[in-house]
C-alpha cells in the first residue's frame, strides 16, 4: 500500500505554491503511488522513494529526480524533458515511449531496462549503469557515455554515432550492426564484445580491451584509429593474410573464429587462449607458436607445421591434425578428444596429461598411454 496518496501530494504542492515557495517532495516515501496524469514539472524529488509508482504521462520537466528511487517504477509516457535525474535508480522501471529531451542522467541506474526505439540523443549519461538492459534500434548519436557500463546490453541497430564510450565497460555487449561512425572508444572496456558488421569509420578505439572480440564484418577504413594488434585481427578475419607474413606476432586473447587463413606464416606468434573455433589452417606455418590454452574446437590443421608449437592445455576436440607436423611439440594437458591425427608426425611431441578418448585417431602404431595419455570414458 503507498505510504501517501496523490490527494496528499497535491496538498503539499499547493500550499507551497500559495506560501509562494517551490514545492518540495524531498526524502519522502512516495513508493507505489499513483500520480498518473499528474503535472510535477519543476518539483524537488531528490532522494525520494519512488519505487513501483505509477507515472504514467506524468510531467516531470524540469523536476529535481537526483538520487530518487524509481527501480520498477511505470514511467510510461512520462515526460522527463530538463529533469534532474542525476544518480536516480530506474532499475526495472518501464520507460516505454518516455520523454527524456536534455535530461541529465549522470550516473543513473538503467540495469535491465527497455529502452528499444527511444531516443537518447545528445544525453548525458556519464557513469551511467545500462548493465543488461534493452536499447535495440535506439537512438544514442551524440550522447556522452564516457565511463558508462553496458556489459552485457542488447545495442543491436542501435545508433552510436559520435558518441562518447571512453573509459566505458562493454564487455560482452551485442553492437551487431551497430553505428559507431567517428564515436570515442578510447580506453573502453570491449572484452567478448560482439561488433559483427558494425560500422568503425571513423571511429577512435586507440588503448581500448578487444581481447576475445568478435570483428567479422566490421566495416572499418583509415580513419579508424586503432591499435595495430586489433586492426591485424581485423585484417586477418575478414580479409585473410594475403600473402602477408604474421610471423611472431602478439594475437593472444584474439578472437579467430572461423578465419580462413590458410598457407598463413604464424611461426613464432603468440595465440595463447584465443579463439580458434572451427578456424582452418590448412598447411600453415605454425613452427614454434605459443597456442598454450587456445580453444581450437573443430579448427582445420591438416598438413599444419606445429614443430615445437607449446599446445599445452589446448582445446583440440574434433580438430583435423592429419599430416601435421607436431614434432617436439608441448601438448601436455591439451583435449585431443575425437581429434583426427592420421599420419601426423609426433616424433619427440609432449603428451603427459593430454586426455583422448576412443574416437580419437593416431598415426599407425602409437601407442597413447606409453606416451602418458589419459583415456576419457
Amino acid at each position: 500500500m503507498p505510504t501517501m496518496t496523490r490527494e496528499q501530494v497535491s496538498e503539499i504542492i499547493e500550499t507551497a505554491l500559495e506560501q509562494g515557495i517551490k514545492p518540495s517532495l524531498r526524502q519522502i516515501d512516495l513508493s507505489e503511488i499513483d500520480l498518473s496524469d499528474t503535472d510535477l514539472g519543476q518539483i524537488d524529488f531528490s532522494q525520494a522513494n519512488l519505487s513501483r509508482a505509477k507515472l504514467v504521462e506524468t510531467n516531470l520537466s524540469e523536476a529535481n529526480l537526483s538520487e530518487a528511487d524509481l527501480s520498477f517504477a511505470d514511467l510510461t509516457w512520462a515526460n522527463f524533458d530538463h529533469a534532474d535525474l542525476n544518480k536516480a535508480n530506474l532499475s526495472g522501471a518501464n520507460l516505454g515511449g518516455t520523454f527524456l529531451k536534455k535530461a541529465s542522467l549522470v550516473g543513473v541506474i538503467l540495469t535491465g531496462v527497455n529502452l528499444s526505439w527511444a531516443d537518447l540523443s545528445a544525453l548525458d549519461l556519464r557513469q551511467a549503469d545500462l548493465s543488461r538492459g534493452n536499447f535495440r534500434h535506439t537512438n544514442f548519436s551524440q550522447a556522452n557515455l564516457s565511463e558508462a557500463r553496458l556489459e552485457l546490453a542488447n545495442l543491436h541497430l542501435s545508433d552510436l554515432s559520435e558518441v562518447d564510450l571512453r573509459k566505458a565497460d562493454l564487455r560482452q555487449a551485442n553492437l551487431r550492426e551497430v553505428d559507431l561512425t567517428q564515436a570515442r572508444l578510447n580506453e573502453a572496456v570491449l572484452v567478448e564484445t560482439n561488433f559483427f558488421e558494425a560500422n568503425l569509420v571513423g571511429a577512435d578505439l586507440r588503448g581500448a580491451d578487444l581481447n576475445g572480440a568478435n570483428l567479422m564484418g566490421v566495416k572499418m577504413d583509415e580513419t579508424t584509429r586503432i591499435d595495430e594488434k586489433w586492426r591485424m585481427v581485423w585484417t586477418l578475419i575478414n580479409h585473410g593474410f594475403d600473402g602477408h607474413s604474421f610471423k611472431g606476432v602478439d594475437l593472444q586473447n584474439t578472437n579467430l573464429s572461423k578465419v580462413n587463413i590458410n598457407g598463413a606464416n604464424l611461426s613464432d606468434a603468440n595465440l595463447s587462449q584465443a579463439n580458434l573455433f572451427m578456424a582452418s589452417l590448412v598447411a600453415a606455418d605454425l613452427q614454434r607458436i605459443n597456442l598454450s590454452r587456445a580453444d581450437m574446437f573443430i579448427a582445420n590443421l591438416e598438413g599444419a607445421n606445429l614443430a615445437e608449437a607449446n599446445l599445452k592445455g589446448a582445446d583440440l576436440t574434433r580438430a583435423n591434425l592429419k599430416l601435421a607436423n607436431l614434432s617436439e611439440a608441448d601438448l601436455r594437458e591439451a583435449n585431443l578428444t575425437r581429434a583426427d591425427l592420421n599420419e601426423a608426425n609426433l616424433q619427440g611431441a609432449v603428451l603427459d596429461g593430454a586426455t583422448y578418448n576412443n574416437a580419437t585417431v593416431w598415426p599407425e602404431g602409437f601407442d597413447p598411454v606409453q606416451a602418458g595419455l589419459l583415456l576419457e570414458n
